[in-house]
């Protein structure tokens, strides 16, 4: 990556500096949001900021890791799919102070590349944040083992926990046991099965989750046992427990959720309805705090929410997964892992890993409080 850089259209050439300056005060006028709510996706601004963060890093010569560069341009693109790697190699050989720098290999495919990576990533790293970078559309296919993220594939919107979380601890303190097998296209991962997706939804009628009667809520899946617990378990499920910069969410959680669901009523209600309240009898104070709060909780779920599915396991659980998850697909955690993992059984007691997700109330360590945890755990073989 170059350190002075130079954007070229045809004849006309502009700094780079001065070209992103642009680009970030476009982004600041109403233009942005027309063109997302038109449909559109526009990732400029985004790839501006990666592209200059990383060159102040190699200026800076701060350390990082090849994972962590390769997880921050996920939304870029290559004409080569290889390119997605290689060319990020410069840029971690000099965040290591001049370490060699790994010569591109174009005789190979990006299978093939992508493979030789993960396996790399795993022996070198003892460590499994690399499946949080998993991400499958509806095919699962053959080509590359399962656990190996597709780097060429623009995700689904969907942030990778093991990326941002500050909290997330499925299995406690517990460290990884894995290895590879099978000419390293398996992965046999130690850990235990937590049930399966019994119901899976995109969209999830929020304002059901605000009912005056919330003691009596009812979603199809869900225990209908009149616990008040159970509302504020799916508010912080859609968002999977997390504010904007992966942090818990405190006190002001439930505030803000009915600040957000308030909103949604009145844009839903009837006006010519005599229960239709449009804040007029509200004062400038309470409409102005209401719109702030409502547009935090919206935040987090476009956050969060991007690229996943609600669900309710066979344990009567509550989760977010990936939307590439299936009914009767399960739910396992593995040792050393931050989160829980969706996988899909393959035959002869292997299984291809469909990607990570939250599991409310288990994400903290509390399933090392299972009885008989220990005598739990198994080997799960990943293809």
């Amino acid at each position: 990556m170059a350190r002075k850089a130079l954007v070229v259209c045809g004849s006309h050439s502009i700094p780079w500096p001065r070209f992103e300056s642009i680009i970030h005060r476009v982004a600041s006028t109403e233009l942005t949001l027309l063109l997302i709510l038109d449909g559109a996706r526009p990732q400029g601004v985004n790839t501006a900021s990666v592209i200059t963060d990383l060159q102040k890093a190699i200026v800076n010569a701060e350390p990082f890791e090849l994972l962590e560069v390769l997880s921050c341009t996920s939304l870029l693109q290559a004409t080569d799919p290889r390119d997605k790697l290689y060319s990020l190699l410069g840029v971690v050989a000099a965040a290591r102070k001049g370490s060699p720098v790994e010569k591109p290999d174009y005789t190979i495919s990006s299978d093939v590349l992508f493979k030789r990576t993960a396996t790399s990533q795993l022996k070198e790293k003892g460590s499994l944040n690399l499946l949080s970078f998993v991400e499958h559309g509806n095919d699962i296919t053959e080509l590359v083992p399962s656990w190996v993220p597709r780097w060429s594939r623009s995700p689904a919107g969907r942030n990778a926990f093991a990326q941002y979380s500050t909290h997330f601890a499925t299995t406690g303190s517990s460290k990884p046991v894995y290895r590879l097998a099978g000419n390293d296209c398996e992965l046999a991962v130690s850990g235990l099965f937590l049930g399966f997706i019994k119901v899976t939804t995109v969209f999830l009628e929020i304002e059901d989750a605000t009912d005056e009667k919330r003691d009596k809520f009812q979603f199809e899946g869900v225990s209908h046992d009149e616990d008040p617990a159970l509302p504020e378990a799916l508010r912080r499920t859609l968002i999977c427990n997390m504010t904007m910069d992966g942090q818990l969410p405190g006190s002001e959680h439930d505030e803000i959720f009915e600040a957000f669901c308030e909103c949604l009523r009145t844009l839903n209600s009837d006006p010519n309805s005599p229960k239709f309240d449009g804040w007029d009898a509200h004062d400038d104070a309470w409409v102005e705090r209401q719109c702030r709060y409502a547009d935090l909780y919206e935040q987090c779920l476009g956050c969060w929410n991007g690229g996943r599915a609600f669900c309710v396991t066979t344990k009567q659980r509550m989760g977010m997964v990936p939307r590439a998850a299936k009914e009767g697909d399960s739910i396992c955690v593995f040792l050393g892992a931050k989160t829980p993992f969706v996988v899909r059984p393959a035959g002869n007691g292997k299984y291809r890993l469909v990607g990570e997700c939250y599991v409310h109330a288990l994400m903290s360590g509390e399933i090392m409080n299972i009885p008989g945890f220990d005598k739990k755990i198994e080997e799960i073989i990943l293809i």
